[in-house]
């Protein structure tokens, strides 16, 4: 949706940062046993104290628990400890292994730290339960008041999006409480944040043993603990509009970053850029978000392997999904291959905040007279920002008479918990959209239900004749993200040797195949985009890591 750009105003300076105890009145939240913050790829981790009292308490031998329930041995700050096991549960997604079904209106206590919550969103509803609750590690029971829930208000609101318990009203939000949820004070968040805080850089305590000895310390040290951590970590809203928010944020590494979020999904940037300290600019040559180096690399590698040639020395990309430039902006930076990018954006809001709080270059609309001719490159070598609709951009640009196509199309769109969204998510077009020489890729962001991505995924593979499933793993943030990889046929086939498994088959021999073949494309394109400065410095980044299985069989 669009609205008039005159909404924008810009003041001569920020608002201030958020104040040090932005959460004064107290916050909401009581746990409603729903168990999703024990699901998904966050680790959980226990020193060896945690670990003696949990297999003390199950009746299990503390090497016999090491065993079978923890999967990594890790040390933190000097003191020893475990990540627990992960294990797969019946909606195919990675959840801690103490963590069980409950009984229909059970009474049982789940995960977190608020225990079982009177009155959740629905008494009747099949509820969460923790096999350990009553001495489960720190991590657990600090959650959800975490450093990374309490910069702001901002990652507050964010934490509520994974978090049922989460109640955004009370007091600190100027608010009414809301009904049945507990108003846990001030000073108990900063408790937990202290302990949070004392165990995860190494502390060798149990979470009791941790309350004690806050208890004995001087108030005054714990003040100062979470004063430092205030200072250290500051987020301050810059702009917003009843749909979206541009934030500035600095953090303990000393790294200053700036986003664009949509409120309808606040746990998701649609757009995050590196701020250079000394221009308080963006600086374009670095991408904070692990998809957005991924992409990066992905687009530019299959450019400079199969596209750049004796005969050719640029290649044509399109961004569908442009937000507020982080990545349009990077691509012709990268050095060491030619890419003349079209950033195509359909929301104007967001381009109007690129423009005013990203340093974009201005937007053009994308008239028929501008889409039957060639884009020329932005100015001084940015890319060129069209304010249009994806599909009917992409379709103006297939079938006989239309202008060429380009050699990498990259589908970063998303709407209502999906991506591709409803109504951009047929690959027939984004094919036809491809240049006709037979060489091209199709890079698609992959959000949603399992369902979505199967379906999405069943779609890639009848449109093209290899498509490959890559998992990104953020390592900073402890989350995954998934892209579609899709090649037109013959675009530089990833090996010699084929087999004839077909695509249905699942068995052990056949996934072994595709994550073999993923894995020679994935070192063909790491290994063309290790050429560049740019990109080598994104590959050698150790927050992120993707890996390749290729879904199609040859």
């Amino acid at each position: 949706s669009s609205s008039s750009s005159s909404s924008f105003s810009s003041s001569s300076s920020p608002p201030p940062l958020q104040p040090p105890r932005w959460y004064g009145g107290g916050l909401q939240f009581g746990c409603t046993r729903c168990g999703r913050c024990c699901v998904g790829p966050r680790p959980v981790w226990a020193n060896f104290s945690e670990c003696a009292t949990i297999s003390k308490n199950i009746g299990i031998d503390p090497k016999a628990f090491v065993e079978e329930f923890t999967q990594a041995r890790e040390e933190r700050e000097g003191v020893d400890g475990f990540v627990l096991r992960k294990v797969s549960g019946p909606d195919g997604l990675e959840r801690c292994i103490f963590l069980m079904e409950g009984e229909e209106g059970g009474e049982e206590e789940g995960g977190g730290g608020g225990g079982g919550l009177e009155g959740g969103p629905d008494p009747e509803a099949r509820r969460s339960t923790c096999r350990i609750h009553n001495h489960c590690p720190t991590a657990c029971r600090t959650y959800p008041f975490w450093p990374s829930a309490l910069v702001s208000e901002y990652e507050w609101r964010a934490e509520a999006t994974r978090c049922e318990g989460i109640a955004i009203a009370g007091t600190t939000f100027g608010q009414a409480p809301a009904r049945g949820v507990p108003v846990v004070p001030s000073e108990e968040v900063e408790r937990d944040l202290a302990v949070h805080m004392v165990h995860s850089s190494g502390g060798g305590y149990a979470y009791g043993e941790s309350i004690e000895l806050l208890a004995e310390v001087d108030e005054e040290v714990v003040a100062d603990m979470v004063d430092e951590f205030h200072r250290a970590n500051e987020t301050a809203l810059l702009f917003e509009t009843k749909d979206l928010r541009v934030l500035d944020h600095k953090n303990d590494r000393s790294e200053s970053t700036r986003s664009l979020t949509f409120k309808s999904n606040e746990a998701l940037s649609q757009t995050e850029v590196v701020i250079d300290p000394l221009t308080g600019v963006p600086d374009f040559t670095k991408l904070p978000m692990p998809i957005h180096k991924a992409m990066a690399v992905v687009a530019s590698g299959f450019a400079m392997a199969h596209v750049v040639s004796e005969t050719r020395t640029s290649a044509e990309v399109c961004i569908v999904g442009a937000g507020t430039g982080a990545l349009p902006m990077f691509l012709p930076r990268v050095g060491e291959v030619a890419l003349d990018v079209v950033a195509v954006e359909s929301d104007e809001d967001v381009l109007r905040a690129g423009v005013d709080y990203f340093w974009l270059p201005e937007y053009a609309p994308a008239s028929e007279r501008e889409r039957e001719n060639p884009e020329s490159p932005g100015k001084n070598g940015n890319p060129r920002f069209v304010h249009a609709e994806g599909s009917a951009f992409l379709g103006g640009r297939s079938g006989a008479g239309k202008v060429p196509g380009f050699d990498v199309i990259v589908v970063d769109a998303y709407s209502e918990g999906l991506a591709p969204p409803k109504g951009l998510h047929d690959f027939s077009t984004f094919k036809s959209a491809l240049n006709k020489d037979g060489k091209g890729c199709v890079i698609v962001n992959l959000i949603g239900p399992a369902s979505w991505k199967s379906e999405m995924t069943k779609s890639a593979n009848d449109a093209f004749e290899k498509v490959f499933l890559v998992a990104i793993e953020n390592k900073m943030r402890h989350g995954n993200a998934h892209l579609l990889v899709c090649y037109s046929s013959p675009a530089a086939p990833s090996t010699s040797a084929s087999t004839s498994t077909p695509s249905s088959d699942f068995t052990e021999r056949a996934n072994v195949t595709r994550m073999a073949l993923g894995e020679y494309e994935r070192n063909v394109i790491l290994r063309k985009a290790s050429g560049s400065r740019h990109l080598s410095s994104l590959i050698k980044d150790e927050s992120w890591e993707m890996t390749w299985a290729q879904t199609t069989m040859a």
